[in-house]
């Protein structure tokens, strides 16, 4: 394949001697080699263009098939790999995690029923207000002098005192009235 000019300036293409339309040169011209002008780079420099210029004088197309799948295979394990280690480490930061928390778990030292206990004391610590409250307005009314309910259990306890001589029964309901004055006492005291 040549181009030649003609003594009017218009250039003419030939194939094997033989002239050809300027629409059958394009055509060819993409499948045979690559033609450029001056001063252009020819795709026969790219590197690309000479190994599948090679790889088809050597016959090796179907070896550079099967090395193109072989690559994508590896590829793809190579990523199932890459996962694979990211899974273990994030399992293994999991498991030291997890034995961490064993690790603070013994250390606590944890008795059966401790934590009834010690869900309890964060409910009195969560209504310590409101406990103090009502406390403070029990012992008021166990202690006020007028109306407060010792005051009239030791008029009760004076009343029965007189008459538990003289049965049984008095003396009996006597000590219970005295066993209730000496618990309502240790509880105005502070007691618990």
């Amino acid at each position: 394949m040549f181009s030649s000019e003609s003594k009017l300036g218009k250039s003419r293409a030939f194939v094997n001697d033989t002239p050809v339309r300027l629409e059958t040169l394009s055509e060819l011209q993409s499948r045979l080699i690559d033609v450029h002008s001056q001063h252009q780079t020819l795709q026969l420099n790219e590197i690309s263009f000479q190994y599948r210029v090679l790889d088809a004088l050597a016959g090796t197309e179907d070896l550079l098939t099967g090395f193109r799948k072989s690559k994508a295979v590896f590829e793809q394990k190579q990523a199932e790999l890459e996962q694979l280690k990211l899974q273990i480490e994030q399992e293994k930061q999991q498991a030291d995690y997890y034995f961490h928390l064993h690790q603070e778990l013994d250390a606590a030292q944890l008795k059966p029923g401790e934590l009834d206990e010690l869900e309890q004391l964060q409910q009195k610590l969560a209504n310590v207000e409101l406990i103090q409250q009502n406390l403070a307005q029990s012992f008021q009314l166990l202690s006020e002098e007028d109306f407060g309910i010792t005051q009239k259990l030791t008029s009760i306890k004076n009343y029965l005192d007189k008459i538990k001589n003289f049965s049984k029964d008095y003396e009996e309901l006597f000590e219970r009235v005295q066993s209730t004055y000496i618990e309502l006492q240790d509880l105005q005291n502070g007691g618990t």
